[in-house]
This record gives C-alpha cells, sequence and structure tokens, in this order.
C-alpha cells in the first residue's frame, strides 16, 4: 500500500523510530519537552488535512510544527522524493515492517514473526503514539482543539 510506503520513509526521517526520543550522534543535546512536543505534533500533521478542524494549514505555521520540522530535518535529514530513494526501491510491506519493528532494514536470514507485527499494532502501542500526539497538543495548543 502506497500509505505504508510513506508513513515508512516518513516515520524513519522524522522521528518515530524506536529511539526517537533520543538524539542520534551528531552534536545535539538531549531533546527538551517542547521539542518532544513538536515532533509529536509534527508527525500527527501527516493525519490532518484541509477537511478536518484544525487543518493541515493551521498547524504549519505554529511555532511547534515549524520547531518539529527542524528537529526532523537536523536530526534525519531532509524528506527527498520517493523516486530518488534507494531504500524505498528495495522496499516491501514485510520490509517495512522489520524496519518498523527492529530500527533497520532486514538482511538475509533475518525473520519477522507474528508476535513481532503483533506488538507493533497493539493497542497498548497505538495507545501509547496516540496518547504522546495528545499530551503535545493539550500542552501546545490549548486554546485548539481537534474536533
Amino acid at each position: 500500500m502506497t500509505g505504508d510506503v510513506e508513513r515508512c520513509n516518513v516515520r524513519r526521517r522524522n522521528g518515530t523510530e524506536p529511539n526517537a526520543g533520543r538524539a542520534p550522534d551528531r552534536g545535539h543535546g538531549p531533546l527538551t519537552l517542547f521539542d518532544e512536543d513538536a515532533l509529536a505534533i509534527y508527525n500527527s500533521s501527516s493525519y490532518l488535512d484541509v477537511t478536518v478542524a484544525p487543518s493541515c494549514h493551521d498547524i504549519e505555521t505554529t511555532a511547534a510544527y515549524k520547531r518539529g520540522t527542524e528537529l526532523r530535518d537536523a536530526l534525519y535529514g531532509p524528506i527527498i522524493p520517493a523516486y530518488l530513494d534507494e531504500h524505498i526501491k528495495r522496499y516491501t510491506r514485510a520490509s517495512g515492517k522489520f524496519e518498523l519493528v527492529f530500527g533497520r532494514e532486514p538482511k538475509a536470514g533475518d525473520m519477522l514473526r507474528y508476535e513481532h507485527v503483533a506488538l507493533m499494532h497493539s493497542t497498548e502501542h497505538y495507545a501509547r503514539e496516540l496518547g504522546r500526539m495528545i499530551e503535545a497538543w493539550q500542552r501546545q495548543f490549548r486554546s485548539l482543539r481537534a474536533l
């Protein structure tokens, strides 16, 4: 599914990988609460479009979203078009699931088991991820509530 490819590509670059809260060894210190909120808000923007309120256009003008974009670029590099991404050319749905679970591309002999995918799609996992987004929205957008 194209959406899975896009989400995997974005997740890899925007900080929703398993080690998302830690800055890589590029001279960046630990993330502040505002930085974590900014990444959560940036990540949650993929669920918004112009048909919902607030829309993606409303969020993109905020300081938190702009900071999330800066952090994503600083931590993982800018998003590149899929047709230029060598990683995406090797991508399959199974390899994408493996990468989301283990944080790396699969190699010959690696196995992705049902248990791995079940944990990734568990209610607890989604509750944790969505909880981060909700908490960030509540802290940063007190007057801006999703309808």
